[in-house]
């Protein structure tokens, strides 16, 4: 079991020694993450990554956002290639820490909830959770593991114009519930702005490999989408 659990990781934490080479932002304290007030709305174009192209228009507008929780409701303009669609709702215990979303693959909840911004980590300090996630309406639930680390502060230009963003780096391991994925990572970059409380870039990706029963294609390294996110506009009640 110990063995299986350091093999699936292993290519983690490469990647995140890999991020940490690369030239460097610069440093400074994680930022403080403010409680955002209902009625407030970002925009966002979704692009595909590989292609450059805009696909769809997205908007996230708070309900809810009180000491029991954040939620907000999802709108969609467009064809997202992400699982993203009109009148989702996604929920928070706090920022940023998710209750459901729906950004990989359909609607997902997490037990406990998963930061996906912790502003308690030290700079350039990985930082491990682990979640149990289900996907309604099937009741078996994948056990998840994210690496992340706080990288440091960058100029972010994005349709919104520039801010100061620190950026977060994180990479989720999993044995998905889908019979036919075997060990996916999803790989994630979220630039948080306190100026809008929230993302103004954010990009998703990630590999999988086929299942060793998968005659012919076992072992097969596939990639997923390539989401990218972009701030657009932000409003404030």
């Amino acid at each position: 079991m110990v063995l299986s659990r350091l093999l699936l990781l292993a290519p983690v934490m490469l990647l995140l020694a890999a991020c940490a080479s690369g030239p460097q932002p610069m440093p400074g304290d994680a930022p403080r993450l403010d409680m955002p007030a209902v009625g407030e709305v970002w925009r966002y174009r979704e692009s595909n990554g590989f292609r450059g192209e805009t696909v769809a228009d997205i908007t996230h507008t708070v309900t809810r956002a009180d000491a029991g929780g954040i939620e907000m409701v999802v709108g969609v303009a467009g064809a997202p290639l992400s699982a993203l669609r009109e009148g989702h709702v996604e929920r928070y215990s706090r920022p940023w820490d998710v209750l459901q979303d729906s950004v990989y693959d359909r609607v997902r909840r997490y037990t406990p909830a998963m930061p996906l911004i912790r502003a308690d980590a030290p700079l350039g300090v990985r930082v491990d959770d682990q979640a149990r996630v289900e996907r309604p309406p099937e009741r078996r639930a994948e056990n998840w593991t994210t690496l992340s680390r706080f990288i440091g502060w960058e100029t972010v230009t994005v349709p919104a114009g520039s801010f100061r963003a620190a950026r977060y780096e994180r990479v989720s391991s999993y044995f998905d519930a889908d019979v036919f994925r075997w060990r996916t990572e999803r790989r994630e970059t979220l630039w948080y702005a306190p100026e809008v409380r929230h993302w103004v870039k954010r990009e998703v990706g990630g590999t999988w490999t086929r299942p060793i029963w998968q005659r012919g294609r076992r072992f097969e390294l596939l990639r997923d989408d390539w989401i990218v996110w972009e701030l657009t506009g932000h409003e404030r009640p």
